[in-house]
């Protein structure tokens, strides 16, 4: 059926209504995308410890009287005790009651394990952590260590353990002056050789 021009032309003003309506919101749709910023895409979770590197290891000189003197490489948070045993444990005569093992290693330190005679001797070499200031501690030293002691022979070491196992630790270093076998002289031969810290 043949249209009527008047519907012919009320359908060209719809499309042509529609045609710029259409125009006009790409237009704007187009604007919108320059004047807003492109969202980044959201990045990938990252793994826990991912973004933080991994802590360099430990180089530490082990020396003295250990099995196997050398430089090791320790994990992060290593302790005195850690780089004595890389270095093969103590070796005979290690004055190890000495060294606080627990204490923590740094990077280029050097950890350096005294013999008892050294001790005794105040022969300690520098770097060394030694309870005491390189002094025999008479409160806590064991008999091996107490025989280093100049002076001290494995019967006297004996009679100083069983007065402290006795009598609990010494309040002063006159205190040693109990143990039978020590006088005067001798207790000024030991003074700058023990502790009791």
């Amino acid at each position: 059926m043949a249209r009527s021009r008047a519907e012919l032309v009320g359908i060209c003003i719809v499309a042509v209504i529609l045609v710029t309506g259409g125009v006009a919101a790409w237009r704007q749709a187009a604007t919108l995308a320059i004047v807003l910023p492109r969202q980044p895409a959201p990045a990938a979770a990252a793994a826990p410890g991912a973004d933080k590197p991994a802590s360099p290891p430990l180089v530490v000189h082990v020396a003295g009287a250990v099995a196997k003197p050398g430089v090791y490489r320790l994990t992060p948070g290593a302790r005195v005790a850690d780089a004595v045993d890389a270095a093969g444990g103590p070796a005979p005569g290690a004055a190890v009651h000495a060294v606080n093992l627990a204490a923590p290693v740094w990077d280029g330190e050097r950890v350096y394990l005294p013999t008892a005679r050294e001790l005794a001797s105040g022969q300690v070499h520098p770097g060394t952590t030694v309870q005491g200031q390189g002094k025999v501690n008479i409160n806590t030293a064991d008999g091996t260590l107490l025989q280093a002691l100049p002076g001290i022979g494995p019967a006297l070491s004996q009679r100083i353990l069983n007065y402290r196992k006795e009598h609990g630790p010494f309040r002063s270093a006159e205190d040693l002056l109990n143990v039978s076998g020590i006088g005067e002289k001798k207790l000024n031969d030991l003074r700058a050789f023990i502790t009791l810290r």
